[in-house]
């Protein structure tokens, strides 16, 4: 799954606290994971089913070990190469094929060719994608550094609630 994983490492603070403050942390993660998948949806181009826009979504988090770990992403085979930083030698990576189903369901949305023309104009278009590489929009990458003082400001308050209320 393309993706970006925001992870909650220093934990010491909970070890004086009930789960409650977990649920916090939780919380807050979530909160913002909401925000950057939005964020992403509205960056991502737009087709005729909106697929790939509406395949981004934040997961509520998670604990692992220690960390609290909160994630955005999108599992379709190809939202790395349009969401992420792209694929091929574009990006100085080794040569792949992309699907050849999504660029053919484009070629037909774009009204390139009829039928089997518009079948010949996706396998084309997926060579040129083999042989240069295709860059991505970096969302995931762009989403983590906009939103990173959010994501901190909201860790910090959901920590400072939870100690203000037991401190008490």
């Amino acid at each position: 799954m393309a993706g970006i994983e925001i992870k909650v490492t220093d934990t010491t603070r909970l070890g004086e606290f009930p789960p409650e403050l977990g649920n916090s942390v939780s919380e807050a993660l979530l909160r913002v994971t909401n925000k950057i998948a939005n964020w992403i949806q509205d960056q991502t181009p737009e087709g005729a089913t909106s697929l790939l826009r509406n395949s981004t979504r934040a997961e509520f988090p998670v604990v692992r070990g220690t960390e609290y770990v909160g994630v955005v992403g999108n599992p379709l085979k190809y939202a790395s190469f349009i969401l992420g930083k792209g694929a091929g030698p574009a990006v100085g990576h080794a040569q792949y094929w992309p699907p050849i189903a999504p660029l053919i369901y484009w070629a037909h949305r774009k009204g390139l060719g009829q039928g089997e023309e518009t079948i010949r104009i996706a396998y084309a278009i997926q060579y040129i994608i083999h042989a240069r590489g295709i860059h991505g929009k970096d969302l995931f990458d762009k989403a983590e550094a906009k939103f990173f003082s959010d994501i901190q400001r909201e860790i910090i308050l959901s920590l400072d609630e939870v100690e203000k209320r037991f401190s008490d």
